[in-house]
C-alpha cells in the first residue's frame, strides 16, 4: 500500500510504502446471526517499528429476509501518530444491510 500523509504543517508531509497483512475469521454462523473477526497489520517498509494494527468484531443479525442489523466494534492503534493525536482509537457502530 502506498501512503501519503499531509498534516497542517506542510513540512511534516511524507510518503511511504506499507505492507498489509489481513486475517479474517468467521467465529460462528447460526441460522439468524453471524459473528466474524478481522485483523489488519500494516508495518512501514522503511521502519517496521512504525506500524498500524486494527481489529474488528462484527455481528450480523437477520431482521427479515433481506435486511440485517450489523453491530461492530473496532480498535485502531498507530505507533507513529502526530503530536497531540491519540495512538489508539476505539469505535462502535450500528448499520442496516440490504441484500439484493
Amino acid at each position: 500500500m502506498f501512503e501519503h500523509e499531509a498534516l497542517q504543517n506542510p513540512r511534516e508531509a511524507y510518503s511511504s510504502d506499507r505492507l498489509s497483512f489481513y486475517l479474517s475469521w468467521v467465529l460462528s454462523k447460526h441460522k439468524f446471526i453471524r459473528f466474524d473477526w478481522m485483523l489488519l497489520y500494516q508495518p512501514r517498509l522503511a521502519d517496521f517499528s512504525d506500524r498500524r494494527l486494527q481489529t474488528e468484531l462484527r455481528a450480523d443479525i437477520d431482521v427479515v429476509k433481506r435486511f440485517k442489523l450489523r453491530l461492530a466494534a473496532s480498535i485502531l492503534f498507530d505507533s507513529n501518530q502526530p503530536t497531540g493525536v491519540p495512538s489508539t482509537f476505539i469505535n462502535s457502530r450500528t448499520s442496516f444491510l440490504v441484500e439484493f
